[in-house]
């Protein structure tokens, strides 16, 4: 990374992940995944074009410090019948700031979605889905994204044989 002096520096980046899945009950089941570690912005999903792996320490103090970050979610999905199926999901991160970088720098977000998909044939999915995000900002600014969407999924290649009822 080059830093404000014109330098380059490096520092060291790790992490952890851990993912899950329980069945609940005939289909149904949750899903998990938690995630820890210095560096890691680039890894997950809110922050991953962001840049926020590294980031000078101070203003005074222009040695790189890996961002800590933690992230993670959980959905459970519960099928209404063998054809209709709805998943409600929350998700959590946090990225830990440097005071170096600006007030404007992403701190925080949550996430949540509940949908309802219908697979009317075959490698056919339709489905609505309303999905309502909260971020924060270093300064501690917030905004939130309410969104519904309408989807379509056609899978030309199945990885996994149907299995038989």
């Amino acid at each position: 990374m080059q830093l404000p002096s014109g330098t380059f520096e490096s520092v060291f980046g790790w992490g952890l992940n851990a993912t899950g899945e329980v069945e609940v009950h005939g289909k149904d089941n949750i899903v998990f995944q938690a995630a820890y570690g210095h560096g890691i912005a680039r890894y997950v999903g809110d922050t991953a074009s962001l840049g926020l792996d590294a980031a000078p320490r101070t203003l005074t103090d222009l040695s790189l410090k890996a961002l800590p970050l933690f992230a993670t979610y959980g959905s459970f999905q519960h099928y209404w019948a063998p054809v209709v199926r709805s998943s409600a999901t929350f998700g959590f991160l946090q990225l830990q700031n440097t005071a170096f970088q600006p007030l404007s720098t992403f701190h925080k977000s949550t996430y949540s979605s509940v949908n309802l998909i219908w697979n009317p044939v075959g490698s056919l999915d339709l489905g609505a889905e309303f999905i309502y995000g909260w971020v924060k900002e270093k300064s501690l600014a917030t905004g939130n994204a309410p969104r519904f969407q309408i989807t379509g999924r056609y899978t030309f290649v199945k990885l996994h044989p149907k299995e038989a009822p």
